[in-house]
């Protein structure tokens, strides 16, 4: 975008950003003044990956993103399956970050393989969990999968309190959506981790069972937004941690001083792969919206796709290439037909708005 504006003889000041999901460790780099480390943990099925998260030593800040140590994208196709899947690695990241000495960590919720409430997590900080098997009470000695919640008896999240003591976890999404229901973490996006309809039933019972389990240590997590996030990782971490969970632009767009760039502006551009209704719904780009909206500065979305409810009152969404290519061969020529798009978006500005 940057190319093409600077090209029709703009100038373009370049403001990459994330929502807490996938990007938000590079997003945060230089902002936090992140140093970029590496840890070898637990991928969602067991094996070992190296996973990288950042960490400021002056300031102990730790930047830490679910997607790298139990993303979806480490699987693959025929490996994904919530029922299996855990969160552990995801837990040995934060655990490596808080033994360096981080007392305050962003979690970047996103991109997740996982449907385990996040106790797989919460086990690498060192919580206890007990299942029923066979009729007894057993004591489960290897990491937390979705199948496990079914017949959960007990979670002690004792050790994580005093692992933790003295360190925020602050807990970055978007997502809205609550733990249970309709909406809710198995039924919503357990079929995109690969679930079947008899999983996302079982997934469901399982992350009842949990909210249960939470319930009788006083909190009730089953309807408060955000706790689906995650495969309700979200959920597991307000129901046993005195974690926050925030939204992912809020902190994100603060860190990044995005609201005084706007100020600046005279055009605000920005892009999505796709631009459908969903879009709008609490991610980046509906709270881009509300800012250049706040601030009277035009907004253009490119876009490689535009589905149903992609226009937008006073946003600019913009098409990239011909209606006659494919998906595939937009993706190929991505950056020349960006460029070209926001080149001819900004002449478009200069007549309209004289700038």
């Amino acid at each position: 975008m940057a190319v093409g504006v600077r090209r029709a003889g703009g100038a373009a000041v370049l403001l990459p950003l994330a929502d807490g999901g996938d990007g938000t460790l590079d997003v945060l780099q230089n902002p936090l003044g992140l140093k970029m480390r590496r840890s070898r943990v637990m991928d969602p099925v067991g094996r070992p990956v190296t996973a990288r998260w950042g960490y400021n030593p002056k300031t102990l800040w730790a930047v830490v993103e679910m997607a790298r140590a139990s993303g979806l994208a480490l699987l693959k196709h025929h490996e994904r399956n919530p029922l299996k899947t855990t969160s552990f690695g995801t837990g040995q990241l934060i655990r490596a970050a808080v033994r360096a000495g981080a007392r305050k960590i962003f979690l970047g919720l996103g991109g997740s393989a996982t449907v385990d409430g996040g106790l797989g997590l919460l086990q690498a900080l060192g919580a206890t969990v007990t299942i029923r098997k066979n009729g007894q009470t057993v004591y489960l000695d290897r990491p937390v999968t979705g199948e496990d919640l079914e017949t959960l008896e007990e979670v002690n999240p004792s050790p994580v309190m005093r692992f933790m003591k003295g360190v925020q976890l602050r807990v970055l999404c978007d997502v809205r959506n609550s733990l249970l229901g309709p909406r809710g973490a198995a039924r919503a996006f357990g079929p995109q981790k690969g679930a079947t309809l008899k999983g996302v039933v079982r997934l469901e019972r399982g992350l009842k069972r949990m909210a249960a389990l939470a319930r009788a240590e006083g909190k009730d997590i089953s309807k408060i937004p955000g706790t689906g996030a995650a495969g309700g990782a979200a959920g597991g971490l307000l129901g046993f941690t005195n974690a926050r969970l925030e939204r992912g632009t809020d902190t994100l767009f603060r860190l990044k001083g995005l609201e005084k760039q706007i100020q600046r502006a005279d055009v605000v551009m920005t892009g999505e792969g796709r631009v459908d209704r969903t879009s709008w719904e609490g991610k980046a780009l509906g709270e881009l919206v509300r800012l250049c909206r706040r601030h009277k500065k035009p907004l253009i979305v490119l876009a490689g796709e535009i589905g149903p409810g992609g226009p937008r009152r006073g946003v600019d969404v913009v098409g990239v290439g011909t209606p006659r290519m494919s998906r595939k061969e937009k993706m190929h020529k991505a950056k020349q037909l960006i460029a070209k798009a926001a080149a001819g978006c900004w002449k478009i500005q200069l007549k309209t708005t004289n700038l």
